[in-house]
């Protein structure tokens, strides 16, 4: 688990204050846009289901933005699951990929997202129930595009 020096907040929030605050999510960790109209429409759907089930996790609260701009996601439907801090990926992140056979692909995200969120073991993220992995994947979604 990680430290963040502020907590989360308490409750839901509404849907445009959610919106905002993935805003500055984007703005602070320099991410493309969301409606980049270079991308192709597949890669756009993505990038729209990445950005709805972020802000629905913000709007339930169990996703919040740190100070430095991170996400801060408690799993809601895996008992046990810590809280994961999603740091800004670096490119050593993106090497942890190539530590995986070819092919490997669930096996390659579940090692950059134990990268990027400094969980002991890839495996954390094969233990989350679907609803927190979709929330995990929309994070690294949106940080790879």
């Amino acid at each position: 688990m990680t430290e963040t020096t502020e907590s989360a907040p308490s409750g839901k929030i509404s849907e445009d204050a959610a919106a905002a605050e993935f805003d500055r999510f984007v703005e602070l960790m320099d991410l493309d846009p969301v409606d980049d109209v270079s991308l192709s429409s597949e890669d756009k759907a993505d990038r729209d289901g990445a950005r709805t089930r972020v802000i629905r996790a913000i709007s339930n609260g169990s996703l919040f933005i740190n100070n430095a701009g991170e996400p801060v996601f408690t799993p809601q439907r895996t008992d046990g699951a810590e809280t994961l801090t999603f740091h800004e990926p670096t490119g050593a992140a993106l090497l942890e990929m190539d530590r995986v056979k070819k092919n490997a692909d669930i096996n390659k995200t579940y090692r950059l997202l134990q990268s990027i969120t400094g969980v002991a073991s890839h495996n954390h993220f094969s233990k989350l129930k679907m609803g927190d992995l979709k929330v995990c994947l929309a994070v690294l979604t949106l940080f790879m595009g």
